[in-house]
């Protein structure tokens, strides 16, 4: 699967991050805006936001795993295969940087493309199918991190994946022949849910 990948370029951004401590002093600067729409701890306030920011991101390659290991074992690989196409593509040719140049605070804005791409063919399963893609609840994780991205550019990616989703549901036959007991089955057994919202942080409003 392209999960290494992904991994590998979160791993160098970590470091890069590590080094030059720029996100970190990006969401200090930001602190006072964003508890005014996100209940945070006053005491290390930044290193809430950073704990949180890390455990989003790095949900998106656990969320890949789990869609194409409960594919595989419902037979359906073929169909769910351009969504993980896709968020590969996001996370490692969605940038004009080298791998060694990239960042978490850019890597946040692919992650919440990542998840509301998810969200929102989950909204076309729903509609057409009856049955979520994939059950998994990031709405207030995708509220806060919205609230880090900024309004300039939270809402652009937002609608960004309401059209991909709309395109992989309509005209690239992103669709299982049913949402049946074994493919929830299957996303049951395979998806890991992380607590990403950590200890004094709360959720977005």
């Amino acid at each position: 699967m392209p999960v290494y990948d992904i991994r590998e370029v979160i791993a160098l951004a970590k470091k890069n991050e590590e080094r030059t401590g720029l996100l970190f002093d990006r969401l200090h600067w930001k602190v006072n805006h964003i508890q005014r729409a996100v209940p945070i701890a006053a005491e290390q306030a930044t290193a809430h936001l950073m704990t949180f920011v890390l455990a989003y991101i790095e949900h998106v390659p656990s969320m890949v795993d789990a869609l194409g290991d409960a594919a595989e074992a419902s037979a359906c690989l073929r169909q769910v295969a351009p969504l993980i196409n896709l968020v590969e593509d996001i996370f490692i040719y969605g940038s004009n940087r080298s791998s060694e140049e990239r960042d978490l605070e850019e890597l946040l804005s692919q992650a919440y493309l990542a998840h509301r791409l998810v969200e929102e063919l989950n909204t076309h399963f729903v509609q057409a199918q009856g049955g979520v893609l994939a059950s998994i609840d990031m709405a207030s994780a995708d509220l806060i991190a919205a609230h880090l991205i900024g309004e300039m550019i939270a809402p652009a990616l937002a609608e960004l994946a309401c059209d991909t989703a709309r395109s992989l549901f309509h005209e690239q036959g992103l669709k299982l022949h049913q949402i049946d007991d074994l493919w929830q089955r299957q996303w049951t057994h395979f998806a890991t849910v992380h607590e990403l919202l950590p200890p004094g942080l709360g959720a977005a409003h």
